[in-house]
């Protein structure tokens, strides 16, 4: 009996396909139209490229992937610049910190219990599909999302001008984005801008610089790539916030000589 990968075909068509190589360094920006409902304090730009791609790659298909299972796409190379493991995509950059608690309430709709289906003569509120529920949704009151961004610009214009909304519970008006802009922009501000450290990134993959004493590189064990919600995946990480030492050269030129030192090779696209 021949075993058969019922994703063979979805992955290789992932596989197949080839991102432009020309990079330039640019900012999107999003307008938002409703807070944002989040699930974790910040929303990871490489992952929103990565779903966005592989709806735009398998269509219709996207829809029967499984939510509990996880795929390998580490062969989907995305339109985005690389250093070592991580793309050159920031995690979002809020125009606020204000943060607070939004309350949903789930109760039976009673006034259309005929369309209900179900042999059972009494329905049980306090347990099962039925059951009332109230939820805390932490939200953010924020006007403007920006992702900074290393990679080509035309491809990752078409990818971040198909997101209409970001966050959690979308489906419930969250996270509606009014408009999207994209600028080129001077330097690489994907991994790290003005000492501070955009996205997650690999405690084995940061310059040793970074963990001296004095500096505020907060540890926290991540995923770094996507999915991002494949926890099996996370390694102790460098957050996005933390403050870093200043380097005197370029943060990939520090990764490569780390890299070399430890014997691993690392390519920069």
């Amino acid at each position: 009996m021949i075993l058969v990968d019922p994703y063979r075909e979805v992955l290789r068509t992932l596989a197949a396909y080839e991102p432009p190589a020309e990079h330039t360094n640019f900012c999107v920006t999003y307008q938002m139209s409703t807070p944002i409902s989040l699930a974790h304090p910040w929303i990871n730009g490489d992952g929103l490229v990565a779903q966005v791609l592989m709806r735009r790659l398998l269509g219709d298909e996207f829809l029967s992937l499984p939510s509990k299972k996880v795929i390998d796409t580490s062969g989907l190379r995305l339109p985005l610049a690389r250093t070592g493991s991580c793309w050159h995509c920031s995690a979002s950059q809020f125009d606020t910190d204000q943060m607070f608690l939004t309350k949903i309430y789930g109760r039976f709709d009673s006034e259309h219990i005929e369309r209900v289906r179900t042999k059972k003569k009494r329905i049980p509120l306090m347990s099962g599909h039925f059951k009332s529920t109230m939820v805390s949704i932490p939200t953010v009151l924020v006007k403007e999302v920006r992702f900074y961004v290393r990679g080509n610009i035309d491809e990752c214009k078409w990818l971040f001008a198909n997101v209409t909304a970001l966050g959690k519970d979308r489906n419930k008006g969250y996270g509606a984005v009014k408009s999207m802009s994209i600028e080129e922009i001077p330097e690489d501000w994907s991994l790290v801008k003005d000492g501070i450290v955009m996205r997650p990134i690999p405690v084995g993959e940061v310059p040793t610089k970074w963990m001296q004493p004095g500096t505020q590189a907060n540890v926290m064990t991540l995923t770094y790539m996507p999915p991002y919600w494949n926890r099996a995946a996370a390694v102790p990480c460098v957050a996005p916030g933390s403050r870093i030492a200043p380097v005197e050269q370029s943060y990939w030129d520090a990764v490569d000589d780390l890299c070399v030192a430890d014997g691993i090779s690392h390519d920069t696209q």
